[in-house]
């Protein structure tokens, strides 16, 4: 459920053993929130694949910024990335020739989306997501309802 921004942003203390524990960026002036998330494997290995091998613990772990550069052209490096990887999801949902458009949006609200058809309690979706209300949340989700509806009508009728 992270937004690149926060992936960004991440730096080696920012996990501890099996969590990762941060505070979002977009919310961060309103809320000092700490958000915890459990680091699974896959995880673990992208972070072990991509990140630069520094045992400083405020060295950022993927190393796209870094604290010498100003704000203006870390916004703009956040920016740059987050792009080039909704190129890449494009090009693979070309290849696979998938009916949704894959971006960095479309999973963090895939995410959501699966814990909720989970029946996961949506107050954990909320903190996961770093809301600062179970409202966005409720909202955020809001626009797959239609679509739900739907689905679950069409199972009442004889196929």
């Amino acid at each position: 459920g992270m937004n690149m921004v926060d992936i960004l942003q991440l730096k080696n203390k920012n996990i501890d053993g099996d969590t990762i524990s941060f505070i979002r960026e977009k919310t961060k002036r309103s809320t000092s929130k700490t958000i915890r998330v459990s680091l699974k494997e896959q995880a673990r290995l992208i972070i072990e694949k991509y990140s630069i091998d520094d045992n400083n613990p405020n060295a950022y772990i993927f190393g796209i910024i870094n604290d010498k550069i100003t704000a203006t052209e870390k916004n703009r490096l956040k920016q740059n990335y987050t792009r080039m990887i909704n190129t890449q999801l494009e090009n693979i949902n070309k290849n696979l020739k998938l009916p949704i458009k894959l971006t960095t949006y479309t999973a963090r609200h895939s995410f959501a989306t699966i814990l909720k058809n989970n029946n996961v309690p949506i107050a954990f979706i909320s903190d996961s997501l770093g809301h600062s209300s179970i409202k966005t949340t409720q909202n955020y989700l809001g626009s797959f309802e239609d679509s739900a509806i739907h689905t679950f009508t069409d199972l009442l009728l004889p196929q």
